[in-house]
């Protein structure tokens, strides 16, 4: 699917917006993210593209993804404004487990990751049902990365028919209790 950001105007801040866009999460920032938690699990070793990997899990939130990639969190929720600053604050302390394969020569190969909205509703204190009035019930944010090929340019052609989501995506906005 595909959002239209410019669509939605003052429904999401300028500073949210260039967030969303922005570069992403860079791989030896979650690596050593990773290192540096208490309580990993050793999932043991795999294969991500015909490379041998080593498996670690551990319990992180929002916020620590967020510092990952080089932004800054406390920026972000105060860019969100007003009474979603609250909101914005209790999703990114909302715990997720994230997985991270790690090749021989300590390169990120796969990070996996999500969140539950219901899980993330009842963190805010809300009603997950509220969700299903709205037909989002049992919704989740699933998150996966192959990586491969460092050091190489790569070239992207955005699909030429993506579902356009933009409206529901505003809709989520606007539910009560965002």
């Amino acid at each position: 699917g595909v959002v239209d950001l410019t669509a939605l105007g003052d429904q999401l801040p300028t500073e949210v917006a260039a967030g969303l866009t922005s570069q992403g999460i860079d791989p030896r920032a979650v690596v050593e993210m990773i290192e540096g938690v208490d309580g990993v699990e050793d999932l043991g070793t795999g294969d991500v593209d015909g490379t041998p990997v080593h498996g670690l899990s551990a319990d992180t939130t929002m916020a620590d993804l967020i510092e990952a990639s080089g932004q800054d969190p406390d920026a972000l929720a105060a860019a969100s404004g007003g009474g979603a600053g609250d909101a914005v604050e209790v999703l990114y302390e909302t715990p997720t487990s994230i997985e991270v394969w790690i090749d021989d020569g300590g390169y990120l190969r796969r990070m996996e990751f999500g969140w539950s909205f219901d899980d993330v509703f009842a963190a805010m204190g809300e009603d997950p049902a509220t969700l299903d009035s709205i037909g989002m019930g049992g919704l989740a944010f699933a998150y996966r990365m192959d990586m491969s090929d460092y050091g190489t340019t790569v070239d992207f052609e955005a699909p030429a028919d993506p579902v356009d989501i933009t409206d529901e995506y505003a809709d989520l906005l606007n539910a009560p209790g965002i």
